[in-house]
C-alpha cells in the first residue's frame, strides 16, 4: 500500500507548495512587523512585472487609506512597459507620502514605478536603471498608422515605434514627478534623461548615478528590506 501510495501522490509538488506556503506566511509576518515599525503600510512586489499581478498592486494600492504612508519594496528587472506606468499612475495619486524601498535592484519599467515616489531608499549596492523600453508590440492598427507615419517621414518604422512609445513612458515619469510636488520643467528633463538617455538599456544606476540624473534617493543599509524581498521571492 505505501508503494503504491508513493506513486500516487506528487511528493514534488507537496513540497514545494509547502515550502512555498512556509515562505509566505513568513513574508506575511514580517510585513506585519515592519508596518507596525514603520507606521505605514507595507507592500512587495518581486519579479517580473505583468499586467495581472500590477493589476492586483493597483488594487492594494487603492486600499491603503488616505493619509497613511505607504511603502513600496520593489525588486525586479522590469516587464511589461503599459503595467508599470499603470502602478506608477497609481502611486502618483496616493494621498499620501509614497516611499519606494529598492533592496537590490529595480530595472526598467521598474524605474518607471520608483519615479512615482517622494523618496527612493535604496541598499548602497543597489540599482536603478534607464527607461527606455525594448521588445514592445502594438495593436495592428496603430501598426499601420506607423507604417503610415514612417513612409512620410522616411525613417523606419521600428525608429516611430521607438519614438512613440518613450514619448509615452517619458510623459508617466514627468506626470508622476510633478504628483509628488516636482517643478514641471525638472520633472520633464529627469523624464528626458531617464528614457532618452543614448547609453545602453542595462546600464546600471547606482545610488550615486541616480541622484545625479536627478531622482530623489538616499542610502539605507537596512537589510530586513532584502530580507523581505528575499522571502517574497520564495514565496510564489
Amino acid at each position: 500500500p505505501l508503494t503504491a501510495l508513493a506513486f500516487l501522490v506528487p511528493w514534488a509538488a507537496v513540497r514545494t507548495w509547502l515550502r512555498a506556503r512556509a515562505y509566505r506566511l513568513a513574508c506575511h509576518a514580517l510585513r506585519l512587523y515592519l508596518q507596525r515599525r514603520e507606521k505605514a503600510s507595507v507592500l512587495v512586489y518581486a519579479g517580473q512585472i505583468e499586467c495581472g499581478a500590477a493589476a492586483g498592486l493597483v488594487q492594494r494600492i487603492l486600499e491603503v487609506p488616505a493619509g497613511r504612508e505607504l511603502v513600496l519594496v520593489i525588486d525586479t528587472f522590469g516587464g511589461d512597459t503599459y503595467a508599470g506606468v499603470q502602478v506608477a499612475h497609481a502611486l502618483s495619486a496616493h494621498p499620501g507620502k509614497v516611499t519606494i524601498r529598492v533592496p537590490d535592484a529595480c530595472a526598467s519599467s521598474g524605474t518607471v514605478i520608483a519615479t512615482a515616489g517622494d523618496r527612493i531608499l535604496m541598499g548602497p549596492h543597489a540599482t536603478l536603471s534607464y527607461t527606455d523600453t525594448i521588445g514592445y508590440t502594438e495593436p495592428t492598427e496603430i501598426r499601420s498608422a506607423m507604417r503610415l507615419v514612417a513612409e512620410r517621414e522616411g525613417k523606419s518604422i521600428e525608429t516611430i515605434r521607438s519614438m512613440s512609445t518613450l514619448a509615452r513612458v517619458a510623459k508617466a515619469i514627468a506626470d508622476a514627478r510633478i504628483a509628488r510636488g516636482q517643478h514641471g520643467p525638472a520633472a520633464r528633463a529627469l523624464a528626458q534623461r531617464l528614457t532618452f538617455a543614448e547609453v545602453d538599456h542595462w546600464t546600471p544606476l547606482f545610488p550615486e548615478e541616480a541622484r545625479e540624473v536627478g531622482l530623489p534617493v538616499e542610502v539605507d543599509v537596512d537589510r530586513i528590506w532584502y530580507l523581505l524581498v528575499y522571502l517574497s521571492s520564495w514565496a510564489r
